[in-house]
């Protein structure tokens, strides 16, 4: 039997609701039912799930926006997300998986789904929760910058993408990277010296800092660090858009 944890079900449909109860109750987790996602993201914080389960279809805010919304919360974008729905009947598989990844979703699935399926996914999903974590609290927001799925915290130099920890960043190294989240518009190479070294003259030492950047960011998927020219830009992937 799965270790019992707390799972938010945002779900509107009766038959659902008591469907996830039932199964979810099997492996003995905890579960909160919200119907809207407007009172899910009032939940989430005294209440701090370890999954979600979002319907697309809820009020408010729908499953697809709350889902962005939580991959962009400090103190959520660290915990598993399943999308579920039956309003994607008529997509391929390659554009489901194309917005499983867009809103990075541990999985979508169609409804309707059965209690093995149901259970499976949210087993794997919790395991893939190992070694995830927030990047601040409320108290340590104000010391956060970020882009996209990209976190820093200025104030314990710690840094999380996709809700993982990066490990090995060097100070100087930490600092490029706060400059790139910082700035949209790729950077030139001699203001970086200047930011990180105070002149213009350490070019050399500003494009070894990208080496070691690089290299501890690299296992972190569609997340680079771009060359244009003499300048350099963090790219990461779109932020979740409107659902289809």
């Amino acid at each position: 039997m799965a270790s019992p944890s707390r799972i938010l079900v945002v779900e509107d449909d009766h038959a659902m609701v008591g469907f996830y109860r039932r199964c979810l109750a099997r492996d003995g987790h905890e579960v909160a039912i919200e119907s809207d996602g407007f009172s899910a993201l009032e939940r989430v914080r005294p209440w701090r799930p370890d999954l979600f389960i979002l319907d697309i279809g809820v009020e408010k805010i729908d499953g697809l926006k709350l889902a962005g919304v939580l991959r962009g919360g400090p103190e959520t974008c660290h915990i598993p997300v399943i999308i579920a729905t039956g309003k994607l009947g008529g997509f391929p598989d390659d554009a489901l998986a194309s917005l499983r990844r867009k809103f990075d979703a541990f999985a979508l699935l169609r409804k309707p789904f059965d209690a093995h399926v149901l259970r499976r996914t949210v087993k794997d999903a919790l395991a893939s929760a190992a070694g995830r974590v927030p990047i601040a609290d409320a108290k340590s927001f104000k010391f956060v910058v970020r882009k996209g799925t990209v976190w820093a915290n200025i104030e314990t130099r710690q840094v999380v993408i996709n809700g993982r920890p990066v490990k090995g960043l060097d100070a100087k190294a930490f600092e490029l990277l706060v400059a790139l989240i910082r700035h949209d518009d790729p950077i030139n190479v001699k203001e970086l010296s200047a930011r990180l070294y105070g002149s213009k003259d350490h070019c050399a030492a500003v494009r070894m800092a990208v080496v070691r950047l690089r290299k501890c960011i690299g296992g972190f998927r569609a997340i680079r660090i771009e060359t244009i020219g003499r300048a350099y830009a963090l790219r990461v992937p779109a932020e979740a858009a409107e659902a289809p």
